[in-house]
């Protein structure tokens, strides 16, 4: 986070990042799977599924960076709208 003057440690923010993401895996991964095998791309039940588990995440990346660099509310907010809207796609991307 040196973006914002403070210290880290690059190996602890990206296990951070990866926990979470395998935390909320079955939030996007099970609606996806069944959908798949059911070839029901119902986007009633994908959309709110997929938004919940993105503000979720957005909200826990925040409050990781609050309580891991002791920066304010603003930057670590910040930090959770950039990893849902860029980091997460990016990550989909790239996977798919």
């Amino acid at each position: 986070m040196i973006i914002f003057g403070v210290k880290s440690d690059f190996k602890e923010l990206i296990l951070y990042f990866a926990v979470i993401a395998l935390i909320l895996w079955p939030l996007y991964g099970i609606i996806d799977i069944i959908c798949v095998l059911t070839n029901n791309w119902n986007n009633y039940i994908i959309i709110p599924v997929h938004t919940s588990a993105a503000l979720l995440e957005g909200a826990l990346y925040a409050l990781g960076v609050r309580k891991m660099y002791k920066v304010n509310w603003i930057k670590s907010i910040i930090i959770g709208i950039f990893c849902m809207f860029i980091y997460r796609p990016i990550a989909v991307i790239l996977i798919r």
